[in-house]
C-alpha cells in the first residue's frame, strides 16, 4: 500500500470546471433572453396592440358614418330624369367600411385572448424553469468553487518534494569486526594472549 495518493490528471478537474461555467453563463443568458422576449410580448400586447386597434375601430367607425351619410345623400339625390340614383357605389363603400370595421374588433378580441393565454402560459413557464435559475444561481457556482478549491489543493500536493526511495529505511546492520557490533568487544583477537598466557612467566607453572 502506497503512502502517497495517485492523481491521475488535473486537467480533467480544470476542463469539467470550465465546463459547469460555461454551461452558468449560457443557461444564464438564455434566460435573460427568454425573460425580455417574454415581457416585449406582453408590453406589446397589453400596450401597443391594444391601443392601435382600438385607434382602428374609432377611424373605421367614422368611415362606416361617412359611407352611410354618402349613400343616405345619394338615394335623396333625384337624377335628371327624375328616376332614383343608382347607388351600387356607395353600397359597396358601405360595405368596405363595415367589414374593416368589423375586423379592427376581431383583431382587438384576438389580442385580449392571445393576452389571457400568454399570461396563463408565463405562470407555467416561470414554474417549470425556477429548478434551472436556482442551478445556476446557486448549485453550479458552488460547485465550480468546490472544483477550483479541490484544484487548487492537488496542485499544492503535487508541488511537495515526493519522498526519496531510501528515506525511512532502516540502516543496513554492521558486520562482525566492525566499530559497534554489538559483541565484538568481548571477542578475543587472535594476535592479543590470553590472560593465563600473560600471568604466567615461561618455565614457570603453577602447581
Amino acid at each position: 500500500m502506497t503512502d502517497h495518493a495517485h492523481v491521475e490528471s488535473i486537467d480533467s478537474l480544470k476542463a469539467l470546471r470550465a465546463a459547469v461555467i460555461k454551461f452558468i453563463d449560457a443557461a444564464g443568458q438564455a434566460l435573460l433572453q427568454a425573460d425580455a422576449q417574454i415581457d416585449r410580448t406582453l408590453d406589446w400586447l397589453r400596450r401597443d396592440r391594444p391601443a392601435h386597434w382600438q385607434g382602428q375601430i374609432r377611424k373605421r367607425s367614422d368611415e362606416v358614418t361617412t359611407a352611410r351619410l354618402e349613400l343616405n345623400r345619394k338615394r335623396l339625390s333625384p337624377t335628371a330624369s327624375g328616376a332614383a340614383p343608382s347607388t351600387v357605389d356607395e353600397e359597396k363603400g358601405l360595405a368596405r367600411a363595415t367589414h374593416r370595421l368589423e375586423e379592427a374588433d376581431a383583431k382587438l378580441l384576438a389580442v385580449k385572448t392571445f393576452e389571457r393565454r400568454i399570461t396563463r402560459g408565463l405562470t407555467h413557464y416561470r414554474a417549470s424553469v425556477s429548478r434551472v435559475k436556482a442551478l445556476c444561481n446557486g448549485d453550479l457556482p458552488r460547485a465550480a468553487t468546490d472544483l477550483e478549491r479541490m484544484i487548487e489543493s492537488l496542485e499544492a500536493y503535487l508541488a511537495i518534494e515526493p519522498p526519496r526511495a531510501d528515506a525511512g529505511r532502516a540502516p543496513d546492520p554492521p558486520t562482525p569486526g566492525t566499530h559497534g557490533f554489538l559483541g565484538s568487544q568481548d571477542q578475543e583477537t587472535p594476535d592479543e594472549p590470553s590472560i593465563q598466557q600473560r600471568d604466567v612467566e615461561p618455565g614457570c607453572e603453577e602447581p
